[in-house]
């Protein structure tokens, strides 16, 4: 696969990145505000168009990977971030392809290295070409074979000279919800972490393109510690047990060791085919403020995987630390931390390429 051309390939400028509190919303950041300048020179498109995308954006990310850009001509172009290595495919989630609303006429590919901070768009597809290729169920997604794209620098010479073609396959309509069952919906979504899998796709659509609503759903899978502390009888939800449910009564023992005040709950991450469990303690402190301890355990009879690394993320998708396991380590820690209560963070957990993240509120 090459690259389209230099000004496809473009290393970011240090840029504010708005409530960036998760990985996918930092990639998505990274790629629109990256790409302003290629976008301006190519298509015409305005700092203020991508500004305004960015805003209308916010409430999308942590949900559905890509964003939407307006070209002069009135068509849409759709980029499709990845910090994937491997450039076989092209994957375009579904909302991109069958939400009338959302639904673009071009679609590109575009790798994004958030530590080195470089973009490379290495291709394209029409809508069209989209709707014709292979359907993953699983993941919900449209899988095109990346020998299929078109350098993207073909497109604004075929659009300056009119060669372009039909781009779009139809799509139906999505179904119109009443509210007693948008409310309903929204409140099931609120325990699953992965919420667009999990109504079947007419449903999802037609709550997620409704601008009020992802702002809504956009807080599903936030853990709020605040409520650990002050509600007595919480019903855990969004996976998080306690540490008995979890842990062998070895690996209770030898877990964190706090006050009798202090709440510690856990909850199982899959990464690829290894599994870790995730515990978190916290309580008050004198000045009002949240102590917060994170570690890393292996699940019951299994060990950590070698490559584990945890790190802490600030609101802003700063690294604020990070530990990585060595070879003697049955466990891996953060120094503990405290925060006011309502302010924003985010745990990474990394095995080789794989990534998760958990939100929370303190």
């Amino acid at each position: 696969m090459t690259l389209l051309s230099a000004a496809s390939h473009v290393l970011l400028e240090a840029a504010p990145i708005v409530a960036a509190n998760r990985w996918a919303v930092r990639v998505n950041q990274l790629c629109l505000q990256g790409l302003a300048p290629w976008l301006a020179d190519e298509f015409g498109v305005t700092a203020g168009q991508v500004a305004a995308a960015v805003r209308s954006h916010q409430s999308l990310w942590p949900l559905v990977t890509g964003s939407a850009v307006p070209l002069s001509d009135g068509t849409r172009l759709i980029l499709i971030p990845s910090a994937a290595i491997d450039h076989s495919e092209l994957r375009v989630p579904q909302e991109w392809v069958d939400i009338p609303a959302w639904a673009g006429d071009y679609y590109a590919a575009v790798r994004v290295e958030p530590d080195s901070g470089q973009l490379c768009v290495w291709g394209y597809a029409t809508h069209a070409q989209i709707k014709q290729a292979n359907y993953q169920e699983g993941d919900r997604s449209y899988s095109l074979d990346g020998e299929a794209l078109t350098d993207l620098a073909v497109l604004p010479v075929a659009r300056a000279l009119g060669l372009t073609t039909a781009t779009r396959a139809p799509i139906p309509s999505l179904p119109d919800l009443p509210t007693e069952q948008v409310d309903a919906l929204v409140q099931r979504l609120r325990d699953v972490q992965v919420p667009r899998l999990a109504v079947p796709f007419e449903l999802w659509g037609a709550l997620i393109q409704d601008e009020g609503l992802r702002s809504r759903l956009a807080t599903v899978g936030t853990t709020n510690l605040s409520q650990w502390l002050t509600q007595a009888g919480l019903q855990l939800t969004q996976g998080w047990q306690t540490l008995e449910s979890l842990l062998s009564p070895r690996q209770t023992t030898m877990a964190f060791r706090s006050s009798e005040t202090a709440v510690r709950n856990g909850k199982r991450l899959r990464l690829g085919s290894d599994t870790v469990i995730l515990l978190v303690v916290v309580e008050t402190e004198a000045d009002d403020r949240i102590s917060i301890r994170v570690q890393l355990r292996p699940d019951v009879e299994s060990d950590l995987p070698e490559t584990l690394e945890l790190s802490l993320l600030s609101p802003t998708g700063e690294t604020v630390q990070t530990v990585t396991r060595l070879p003697q380590d049955e466990s891996i820690q953060l120094k503990r931390f405290r925060l006011p209560p309502g302010y924003d963070f985010t745990v990474q957990v990394r095995v080789g390429t794989a990534t998760l993240q958990e939100s929370f509120t303190a």
